[in-house]
């Protein structure tokens, strides 16, 4: 069963932050789960949302900008954010990481990454730069270590991806009709749903197909429980010490 920490440990640090994902490593998640947007500059960066607005104090910060959202930022306007207020207090002052901090904290800290495109079509070329990003990091890809997952929800960047960097593991995030995973099987490596409504019957036809299941985001004891009695391979939490 692998352990997957969903915006790194994020029932017990702020979401997507470098504290976040070094605690995962503290309660034993194998890998941590990110988002991944662009800035106005071109930086790629580990933030949730389209916009600023849940996660930082960009509305009081910049209080005369048009929106908030983040492609509309540069690299250097996010990091004087505080992505850790509204979390808690003590996490005051928190950055936004980029994709590049990330990357190094998990070397340090021997973490996988399950890293999510988030709305890629928003970002033309995004995939080539994500993969130039990793291929930075000669880690991931040594022989036999299967450090590295990519997702997306955007069926069209999976596809890209494939091209791009053709041996990495791929998961298509959602539940495509069963009658659709012979398709997707030569595409994609895992189809990671949501977890409620998750049956027998979907989990042993996406094994059929050669293709594993990480289904997202289970943090109840009782959920855990079901979800490793169907037999998914990874199991997607806010609360990796509960895996």
């Amino acid at each position: 069963m692998l352990n997957y920490a969903h915006r790194g440990a994020s029932a017990y640090r702020p979401e997507n932050t470098l504290a976040a994902f070094d605690r995962a490593a503290d309660l034993g998640a194998q890998y941590v789960e990110l988002d991944v947007q662009r800035t106005a500059d071109g930086v790629l960066v580990v933030l949730h949302d389209d916009t600023l607005l849940r996660t930082t104090n960009a509305a009081s910060a910049f209080p005369d900008r048009p929106s908030w959202t983040v492609a509309d930022f540069t690299v250097a306007e996010l990091q004087t954010l505080d992505a850790g207020s509204w979390f808690d207090i003590r996490y005051g002052g928190e950055p936004i990481p980029t994709l590049a901090e990330v990357l190094d904290l998990l070397r340090r800290r021997d973490l996988g990454l399950l890293l999510e495109a988030k709305s890629p079509d928003k970002f033309p070329g995004i995939a080539t730069q994500i993969a130039d990003e990793l291929l930075t990091q000669r880690w991931m890809f040594r022989a036999g270590a299967a450090r590295l997952v990519v997702e997306s929800f955007d069926a069209d960047f999976i596809r890209e991806f494939r091209t791009v960097l053709p041996r990495v593991t791929l998961g298509l995030l959602g539940s495509p009709e069963i009658a659709q995973l012979e398709s997707w099987s030569r595409v994609a490596d895992q189809i990671n749903p949501h977890h409620l409504g998750l049956t027998q019957d979907y989990v042993d036809a996406i094994h059929e197909h050669g293709m594993t299941v990480n289904p997202w985001t289970a943090d109840d004891p009782a959920d855990i429980a079901r979800l490793t009695a169907l037999g998914v391979e990874g199991i997607i939490t806010n609360t990796p010490d509960r895996i």
